[in-house]
């Protein structure tokens, strides 16, 4: 699969892996995922991928998050003391223990002194920049990614459709919902009315076998009365249990 779309993208004037640039790889695996889900390249889309890979070297290296946004006066403090590093490689070394080289350590001034902070000061500012990172993912996606609901396929899309619906989406919710309802109160009323008559037989049948006394009236009115009250719920545990595992089932496809 990498070899057809190497040679789809460079022809045949990329034979091996090793002439094949290293920021292709990522690339290509993206291509193959997209291939696997959407089931097709077209030809338009490849030769944009390519003139990007070919154009590479013109795009922009500057970080689109600034650590500094994380918290300014703690990176403005790091910055004077580490003012020939990357900001972010001297983040990276504070909270992930990276060992890059020795960094070079220089005060540009008395008051630049450098603290690093608690663990759980260092762990919000990590937090912080996870949010920061996901809202710049998600400003990119507005503008770039474009669902076109209406040009969605297949069984379950359809099936969303008409659930999702503004006006019969509530109404199949309140049938769903009174479905469930009448299973557990009504429908479950069959079989507990079943248990209930078994165990008020049997019950008779020990006071009418054994003779009377303390131990029949604990084994009829005590031992069975007791089960027979726990047991007679199983109906309507089962039914509620059922349509949830439905849901929960119907979800994960």
């Amino acid at each position: 699969m990498l070899s057809i779309f190497k040679k789809k993208l460079f022809g045949d004037s990329v034979t091996s892996s090793d002439e094949t640039p290293p920021y292709v790889s990522a690339v290509i695996c993206l291509m193959i995922e997209i291939a696997r889900l959407d089931g097709k390249i077209d030809t338009d889309e490849i030769d944009e991928i390519k003139q990007f890979l070919i154009d590479h070297a013109q795009l922009s290296t500057q970080s689109l998050l600034n650590p500094s946004c994380i918290d300014s006066a703690y990176f403005a403090k790091l910055k004077n003391t580490y003012p020939k590093e990357s900001l972010y490689k001297l983040w990276l070394v504070i909270t992930q223990d990276v060992n890059f080289s020795t960094l070079e350590k220089t005060y540009q001034t008395p008051e630049a002194t450098f603290e690093t902070k608690s663990k759980a000061d260092l762990k919000r500012l990590q937090q912080r920049e996870t949010i920061l990172r996901y809202q710049l993912i998600n400003n990119a996606l507005k503008k770039s990614l474009v669902v076109d609901q209406k040009a969605a396929k297949g069984t379950r899309e359809r099936i969303d459709k008409i659930l999702t619906h503004k006006v019969f989406g509530y109404l199949i919710f309140l049938v769903i919902l009174s479905t469930i309802f009448q299973a557990i109160y009504t429908w479950s009323s069959i079989p507990m009315d079943w248990i209930d008559s078994f165990f008020a037989q049997s019950s008779d049948w020990i006071k009418a076998t054994l003779p009377p006394g303390v131990l029949t009236n604990l084994l009829a009115e005590g031992v069975m009365a007791g089960i027979g009250g726990i047991v007679i719920f199983v109906p309507q545990i089962a039914f509620l249990f059922l349509f949830i595992s439905l849901i929960l089932g119907l979800k994960k496809k």
